[in-house]
């Protein structure tokens, strides 16, 4: 499959000199309770606060695709259909962001980012119509007892490319006062979406590294 984006270069810092990105991921990242520990060759996703809670380790690579810097990780590293994306930028010493995707899938016949685009999660589902800058953002949610759908949240934005080293993102302004910004790649009629505002994919260094034993504790305090 090739890849149809055009995405932002490199992993310049802003405002500071480049740095050994590997090097500078290495330790606990936290966002509201949630946790990646990255250890030399091991990515540990641990979710401390909320539902479901979870301890999970994988493999990794941090390795360049094309000129972004993503995080492949999962079971089995030479089986690629077990392997999930990250997308990783703006790191320092204290803040990076780490960004996982929403999947799209194709709804129409149209080329590149621009398109019907549906995303699917159990009883819900997103709707994105892009158009030449604009982007019309549609959520669904089905009723079990009348089988009827109904909207959860409608809006429209308007979107405009960025520039330097955030080419191939997108800052949307929708019409709820709302903003965000977007890095789409697309595999042929597949589509990762990654939402790189701060308030979704901001980490902060942690200076503790949660344990499994830590991890036990709160499933106890739950219990």
């Amino acid at each position: 499959m090739g890849l149809m984006a055009t995405v932002f270069s490199g992993m310049t810092v802003f405002g500071v000199p480049e740095i050994d990105t590997h090097e500078a991921l290495l330790g606990a990242w936290e966002h509201r309770g949630f946790y990646y520990v990255i250890q030399d060759s091991t990515l540990t996703a641990i979710q401390m606060q909320g539902e479901p809670k979870g301890y999970k380790s994988f493999s990794y690579r941090l390795e360049e695709m094309g000129t972004i810097n993503i995080i492949r990780y999962g079971r089995d590293l030479e089986d690629t259909s077990d392997n999930e994306l990250l997308v990783v930028t703006s790191v320092t010493d204290s803040t990076a962001v780490i960004a996982y995707p929403t999947y799209f899938v194709r709804a129409d016949s149209g080329k590149g980012f621009l398109g019907n685009w549906k995303h699917v999660e159990n009883l819900n589902a997103i709707l994105l119509n892009v158009g030449a800058g604009s982007i019309d953002y549609r959520e669904i949610t089905l009723d079990r007892i009348s089988g009827n759908t109904r909207t959860v949240t409608q809006k429209r934005g308007f979107y405009r490319g960025n520039y330097g080293p955030q080419t191939g993102q997108f800052t949307v302004s929708y019409d709820d006062g709302s903003r965000a910004n977007l890095l789409p790649i697309v595999f042929d009629n597949i589509m990762y979406l990654y939402d790189l505002s701060p308030r979704k994919s901001m980490f902060i260094k942690s200076k503790k590294v949660p344990s499994f034993r830590d991890f036990q504790g709160t499933e106890k305090n739950d219990s």
